[in-house]
């Protein structure tokens, strides 16, 4: 997969297109870009996948949304889908500020112009969000290309949508997430120094610094697979503020491998998939009712992830 982080008039030219945030990369999301990999295979003609980067609500909300994928994470999930090209619209108030019809005209024609685009049903672009799907097939037609317009996936009676997920994480629904998403949620970040009060209570964990754009779900232990150096270990992962021992503000992610018996792994990537939500976190009276907790949390952890 070719990843494009500029727009010019190198791009290449009469590709079968989607557009969209693609946060989440999720059913929905999958849907669409299977359709234009198919349509492109089958008309001998290249794919291309074209999101906003950074999120359009980074630059137009003043309390923007946090992402389900930040970016090196979504350019992964879409490397998995067989897509040839990837194109990182970079997004700004000039951008935001354009008309709908600026927009198609002056970006989507001028740079990229497609054989055909393909967008999700609840499409909109252009200053405020004025643009709209049939907008967008009007333009379509007068430039000369096909716009097609995906309609809604839905699971169980649910529109699939990154705000569902967003709901479902924030309620700790984590079997949810997945059924929405196509895949279990995953947390993914770099191993930093902690204050080793896991190691003191006999459970070593790492302390993962994730981006600050990233989603986090409710806050408490979950049972999660961790992948470090091409293997993976059950986990026990808390998200939150720590409060036996502090009164913090930002939520921390902690977890302990549990059959991980390796060296020091600072500054290594780790990604977290979380499997089942297990509960609250909760400030325990002393240290040493923490530790027996998590010695019953692991227990219950190694039996769910062996079911």
């Amino acid at each position: 997969m070719k990843i494009w982080r500029e727009i010019s008039h190198n791009l290449p030219k009469g590709c079968c297109l989607a557009m969209g945030n693609f946060d989440g990369v999720h059913l929905g999301h999958r849907a669409l870009i299977k359709r234009i990999v198919e349509e492109a295979s089958s008309l001998g003609k290249e794919d291309m996948v074209v999101t906003f980067d950074p999120h359009p609500s980074q630059v137009v909300s003043p309390c923007p949304e946090k992402l389900l994928t930040p970016p090196g994470r979504k350019e992964k999930l879409m490397a998995s889908l067989g897509i040839h090209h990837l194109c990182h619209l970079p997004f700004d108030e000039n951008i935001a500020s354009l008309s709908p019809e600026d927009f198609v005209h002056e970006i989507l024609w001028k740079f990229f112009r497609p054989h055909s685009l393909s967008v999700g049903f609840n499409f909109t672009f252009g200053r405020g969000g004025q643009g709209n799907c049939q907008f967008l097939q009007e333009l379509g037609k007068r430039l000369g290309f096909k716009v097609n317009v995906l309609p809604p996936v839905t699971v169980d009676g649910v529109v699939v949508s990154s705000s569902a997920i967003r709901k479902a994480l924030d309620e700790g629904d984590i079997l949810q997430a997945r059924r929405l998403l196509g895949y279990w949620p995953v947390i993914e970040g770099r191993v930093v120094e902690g204050e080793g009060r896991g190691r003191d209570l006999g459970f070593p964990t790492a302390n993962i610094e994730i981006p600050a754009c990233q989603k986090l779900p409710r806050r408490g232990v979950y049972a999660a697979w961790a992948r470090l150096r091409d293997r993976s270990y059950p986990a026990a992962v808390n998200i939150g503020l720590c409060p036996t021992f502090s009164a913090g503000v930002c939520p921390k992610v902690e977890a302990h491998l549990l059959n991980f018996t390796g060296e020091s792994i600072y500054g290594e990537t780790v990604e977290l998939e979380l499997r089942a939500f297990l509960r609250l976190e909760r400030r325990f009276p002393d240290p040493t009712a923490l530790a027996h907790q998590i010695a019953e949390d692991c227990l219950r952890i190694k039996e769910l992830l062996s079911a």
